[in-house]
């Protein structure tokens, strides 16, 4: 029986390896660019749960899980921003 919060021992790379960053962000963006909140939630859920799959690895998705919600916290803290537009569901 495992949790979230239990100690990880897998190798996810969490280390930046895209090649551009910044235009894979943009391509996420575009994405959802004509979309409604809703829609734009329904997306990305879809692009994880495809994503997940194409992984097949539960202990590189439970850490993946772990580091994505300590990064909410993070952002939570220094940039609220995202939470209001999150909240307010706007798009940008």
């Amino acid at each position: 029986m495992s949790t979230l919060s239990s100690p990880l021992a897998t190798s996810l790379a969490s280390e930046c390896r895209l090649s551009n960053p910044d235009g894979y962000f943009q391509l996420l963006t575009d994405a959802c660019q004509d979309l409604d909140a809703s829609a734009g939630h329904l997306l990305h859920a879809q692009l994880v749960l495809l994503l997940m799959n194409h992984i097949g690895d539960e202990a590189v998705l439970r850490e993946a899980i772990v580091i994505a919600r300590q990064g909410l916290k993070l952002l939570s803290t220094t940039a609220p921003y995202p939470q209001q537009a999150h909240s307010e569901g706007t798009r940008t």
